[in-house]
């Protein structure tokens, strides 16, 4: 039971990071950038103001932020 935990658990972390079916273009949301990070959505609001992600607006409030920029801020 301990096993099959552990291999889920190991499972959905590599997927967070499988570059494989990704796009240049691949858009997410701020929560969804959060999660891939592992960080707080404050912390995206934080990497923004310093420069260090960028957002780009969508409708209305909406901003979302390209996969590949995201995943080479965790490769910094």
């Amino acid at each position: 039971l301990i096993e099959q935990a552990t291999t889920r658990a190991v499972t959905a972390t590599l997927k967070r990071f499988d570059t494989t079916t990704a796009t240049d273009e691949e858009y997410l949301g701020k929560r969804a950038a959060a999660r891939l990070l592992g960080v707080s959505t404050s912390t995206i609001d934080n990497y923004v103001r310093q420069g260090k992600l960028r957002k780009y607006p969508f409708t209305g409030k909406t901003v979302r932020f390209k996969r590949a920029e995201l995943l080479a801020l965790i490769t910094k």
